[in-house]
């Protein structure tokens, strides 16, 4: 799909690119509508990278669920699933021969690879611009009545909701390597039993997750400790050595990673080589102990406040979302 979209080829999804794969022949206006929705969440000048693209419509796929699973058991029936076809249309819906089966129920990761097929589809018919503003109309509906991250914008809250749901996955798949039950993990198996500093790597945790604990993070506490080393791993590479310490951690951590010179979306980068991983507990375990090690010799960076979601790419590419809504639906 992004080999279809990415038509010169350079590893990254431009404006004029995306408009393309929206639609045939476009107004001007409502080419400018589908440009826009990139601004908010491209970290570069020139577009979307690949990580950052993949992240940002698994988050909307991920949302759009939310929006189908009317009786919140995470699951959709054949009745919630229906919708698809209001999304991408009678014959383009990947979801149609499902349609009526009693029974049936489709997990959060199967509806999101029927959503892929889909989008596939569309764009291979440069129609990809119906699903995308359905998706967009349907989602901030529900953000509308839920009160679901007010005031973030769309972009920045499918990047959010894509991370939230992938470092569970991650502490799900770790879960047989720690002690406790599915609510918590033990801080003492997120350590390296290498590190020469257990104590800094102690306090680094705490700092993170402001405190507030004894032996064992919560969920949300866990997400928000790796959330902080993504930060901090991303601040040092603005360092001296950045070449050094990103040699260091793809060599302790046994990730796939991209060079140090993708900066804008090394968190991305990162967080998607740990969820390649799973299923394997052992390899994924070792690449958590790392980039939390990796993190506190770095030290923290405060995780974004509130006020503060709305990050500097927002604000010198995007636009507000009630015009991209205005002009899209």
């Amino acid at each position: 799909m992004f080999n279809t979209i990415d038509l010169d080829k350079n590893g990254l999804i431009d404006s004029e690119e995306f408009v393309q794969a929206c639609c045939k022949s476009a107004e001007e206006e409502e080419s400018d509508a589908f440009s826009s929705v990139l601004g908010p969440i491209s970290g570069m000048e020139n577009g979307f990278s690949v990580p950052v693209f993949r992240a940002f419509l698994d988050g909307m796929f991920s949302l759009l669920f939310s929006v189908l699973d009317a009786d919140q058991n995470n699951v959709l029936d054949s009745n919630e699933l229906s919708v698809l076809t209001q999304v991408f249309g009678q014959d383009g819906s990947p979801a149609g021969w499902m349609e009526g089966i009693t029974g049936l129920q489709v997990s959060r990761e199967a509806f999101l690879t029927l959503c892929w097929q889909g989008s596939a589809s569309a764009v291979e018919a440069r129609e990809w611009g119906h699903p995308i503003k359905q998706m967009i109309g349907l989602i901030e509906g529900m953000r509308l009545r839920s009160n679901y991250m007010p005031g973030v914008r769309l972009g920045e809250c499918a990047l959010q909701t894509w991370e939230d749901i992938t470092l569970r996955h991650v502490l799900k798949t770790i879960h047989p390597h720690v002690a406790g039950n599915l609510d918590s993990v033990q801080v003492s198996t997120l350590m390296d039993p290498c590190t020469s500093d257990s104590a800094l790597v102690y306090t680094y945790i705490r700092a993170a997750v402001e405190g507030g604990y004894e032996d064992e993070l919560s969920v949300e506490q866990f997400v928000k400790l790796i959330r902080n080393c993504l930060l901090s791993i991303e601040e040092a590479v603005h360092g001296p050595d950045a070449n050094g310490f990103w040699m260091l951690l793809c060599a302790e951590s046994g990730l796939e990673l991209e060079g140090v010179s993708q900066e804008p979306d090394l968190g991305i980068q990162i967080l998607q080589a740990i969820r390649d991983l799973q299923p394997d507990p052992s390899a994924t375990l070792r690449s958590i102990q790392c980039v939390i090690k990796s993190a506190a010799n770095q030290g923290l960076v405060g995780a974004p406040s509130e006020a503060s979601i709305r990050t500097q790419r927002e604000i010198d590419h995007g636009l507000p979302l009630d015009s991209i809504l205005g002009a899209l639906l």
